[in-house]
């Protein structure tokens, strides 16, 4: 059968709808959605492991664990990221600075700290938590934590920095270390705290 008895057989046909027929059809702009929701999906995720890890009520250092460059000290054993860090140091009576490129480990900052303050090993950084003004809450299947807007950084030391005191002004020295343990990262810290044991 060809087109025109067909077409006879159906009736009249608008030739706009049979050029519109013969034309594919536009597509469609729903696939275009797919890399935004991806890419909104991932940024998700990312914002949330940073408020997680920032927001996190402790962050505690174990005192006899092993350093491991590049990676956090808890179970979870995180990969984290290195930077330009400024560490701050006493020259003769003046804070001066420098900047190594470290792992923002406050373990690896500590270290280097003493390394250019002349610092023996003796000293050690027993641990570091950071609090918030955040909120918990608690229900039968997850724990979820709000991270506030006023942080605390409280650093724990070993007694034993308390005998180079003799030889570097004490108030410079604990200038030197507040500076060098509060400025990475991407808190802006309301209190610092320094803790002996």
């Amino acid at each position: 059968m060809k087109k025109e008895e067909f077409f006879e057989l159906i009736g009249d046909i608008d030739e706009t709808a049979i050029s519109a027929a013969e034309t594919p059809p536009a597509k469609s702009a729903r696939w275009r959605i797919w890399p935004a929701i991806a890419a909104a999906a991932c940024l998700a995720v990312a914002v949330g492991a940073v408020f997680m890890f920032a927001g996190k009520d402790s962050t505690e250092i174990p005192k006899d664990t092993p350093q491991q460059e590049g990676c956090d000290y808890s179970n979870a054993d995180i990969a984290i990221e290195s930077d330009d860090v400024k560490i701050f140091y006493l020259d003769e009576d003046k804070i001066v600075s420098t900047t190594e490129y470290l792992a923002c480990d406050p373990k690896d900052i500590f270290t280097s700290w003493k390394a250019h303050n002349g610092i023996g090993d003796e000293v050690e950084l027993i641990k570091v938590r950071i609090e918030d003004n955040g909120t918990d809450s608690v229900d039968d299947k997850t724990a979820t934590h709000t991270v506030g807007d006023y942080f605390i950084l409280n650093v724990t030391v070993s007694e034993s920095l308390k005998s180079y005191y003799s030889s570097l002004p004490e108030d410079k020295l604990l200038e030197s270390l507040r500076l060098t343990m509060t400025g990475y990262g991407f808190i802006d810290f309301n209190e610092y705290h320094l803790i002996f044991e």
